[in-house]
């Protein structure tokens, strides 16, 4: 089974055609709606059934794109696909060979070996030329323009695949998967303008629901220069390429379609992804250090030198955590969203905090002297994630659990190896079957539901894997103990014969 998620927003006028011709492109689909009021919701409804396995509506104020990417991923694993797909309300996918349909590409793509596939992005636009009389919007607009090929929309389904820390463009497998990527890329054809009423009314109307957090920095950031001028809502076709369904592709790239505001990251082989530095990937502290001190250690260098080498690293590595323009750098990041192995890992992303805030050195001088962060934990838990810079705040999930802890003492008899082993598998456990329903501390572990419940469920389902490969292993053991048995039989067998 190959499984779309599908997010839906107020999109009644594509969404139709964008459901009906995934199904008809093999895929079934689990859908959340946002709280749509433009008739979004009851379309989707038609379609359960038929296609259609489940919907699910979730109204929120705000837009929280992670906690929608985790709840539909909890869906879907219900259904236990094979393989997992982000099929986007405007979005229409379909694979390169003609003769295929979007699931036989993918089943061809997976007896090749392949566990992971790229697409590229046509974004298609209005002008001045379309037919205005034509409802449908995927007839109506036949110009497009190549965007990015910045999107991993379909991954087989291995239990604890991260599918929401990068933005619905890449997945992250669990340790020990390689990631191997089909050479074959499929196509999104984009849809995200259909008109100057909508949108106006998509890029002005809906920004209003992106606020920072629960949005991370650097996502949504695509409409940030449009202005209310006709020219950012209909396009002159000689800037675009007309489609003729003839899968014959232009990547000639003569329109910029976010003007400017965003730079998708670079695709690279099959597995590297070069985002807007070289060395992102870096803990962000070392990459500070390689910023701010690179004059006083190396003063001897001759001053041109140096100058050219500051401009060099300026380009190759983004230090700056708030950078709009880049993707969001995962190192703190990933700690929001998945349970590291060690504690020292996220305990020196909040030293890493301390030396970018000089109050906070002043306020628990005990983190840079001793490295005693409970003060600290308290603070931001209490009153610092109103006040951290944004891609700290996604410590808040793991950082409430260690604050409900330290003012516990029942729970530290209960999960001593916090303290000792500094192990929080059994606490997360715990949290999900208590301590968000019938504990105490539920009202302030409840914002955090799906991190840990979504962390409980990849532990499970790794948990299971482990256990069938034992089960494999013991199985091939026990082969081979036969095969010995035969083969010593038969020697004994050829021993009681005497040859001339």
């Amino acid at each position: 089974m190959v499984l779309g998620l599908m997010a839906v927003y107020n999109e009644a006028d594509i969404v139709g055609h964008v459901i009906q011709h995934t199904i008809n492109q093999g895929l079934e689909l689990v859908i959340l709606d946002n709280g749509s009021r433009d008739g979004s919701y009851q379309i989707c409804q038609k379609f359960v059934g038929k296609g259609v396995l489940e919907i699910e509506r979730i109204v929120t104020e705000v837009y929280d794109p992670i906690f929608i990417l985790r709840r539909l991923e909890e869906m879907a694993q219900a259904y236990d696909p094979d393989w997992l797909a982000i099929i986007d309300d405007d979005e229409i996918h379909e694979p390169r060979l003609p003769d295929f349909t979007l699931k036989q590409a993918i089943e061809r793509e997976e007896s090749l070996g392949y566990n992971i596939i790229q697409s590229d992005c046509f974004v298609f636009w209005p002008t001045p030329i379309d037919n205005k009389g034509e409802k449908d919007p995927v007839k109506r607009i036949k110009y497009y323009v190549w965007s990015d090929d910045f999107h991993f929309p379909f991954w087989r389904n291995y239990r604890g695949t991260d599918c929401w820390s990068g933005g619905s463009h890449v997945v992250y497998f669990p340790q020990g998967i390689k990631r191997k990527v089909s050479p074959r890329k499929s196509v999104i054809r984009h849809y995200a303008i259909r008109s100057s009423e909508q949108g106006r009314r998509k890029v002005f109307g809906q920004r209003r629901r992106f606020r920072r957090p629960p949005l991370p920095e650097g996502w949504m950031i695509h409409y940030n220069r449009f202005t209310m001028d006709e020219s950012c809502f209909s396009v002159n076709p000689e800037n675009l390429t007309r489609y003729n369904e003839d899968c014959a592709w232009s990547l000639d790239r003569r329109f910029d379609t976010t003007f400017g505001s965003w730079c998708p990251p670079k695709v690279s082989g099959s597995s590297l992804l070069v985002a807007a530095g070289l060395l992102r990937y870096l803990p962000s502290h070392l990459l500070t250090l390689l910023r701010n001190n690179i004059v006083c250690r190396f003063k001897y260098v001759p001053l041109r030198l140096l100058s050219f080498s500051r401009r060099l690293l300026g380009r190759l590595i983004q230090l700056d955590l708030n950078d709009p323009n880049s993707f969001p750098v995962r190192i703190p990041y990933e700690i929001g969203t998945k349970l590291p192995r060690k504690e020292e890992v996220w305990m020196n992303v909040l030293l890493d905090l301390c030396r970018e805030m000089p109050n906070l050195r002043h306020m628990f001088p005990e983190v840079n002297v001793n490295r005693e962060y409970g003060r600290l934990v308290e603070w931001i838990v209490e009153y610092g994630l109103r006040e951290l810079p944004t891609p700290f705040r996604v410590l808040a999930p793991l950082l409430t659990l260690r604050y409900v802890y330290d003012r516990r003492s029942d729970i530290q008899q209960l999960f001593p190896e916090v303290h000792e082993k500094r192990d929080y598998t059994r606490l997360v456990e715990w949290a999900v079957d208590v301590g968000l329903t019938s504990d105490k501390s539920a009202d302030v572990l409840r914002p955090y539901a799906h991190w840990y419940s979504s962390y409980v469920s990849g532990l499970k389902g790794r948990q299971i894997d482990r256990a069938k490969k034992d089960a494999d292993n013991a199985s091939d053991q026990r082969e081979i103990y036969v095969d010995l048995a035969i083969a010593n039989r038969l020697a004994n067998d050829m021993s009681s014969y005497h040859f001339e």
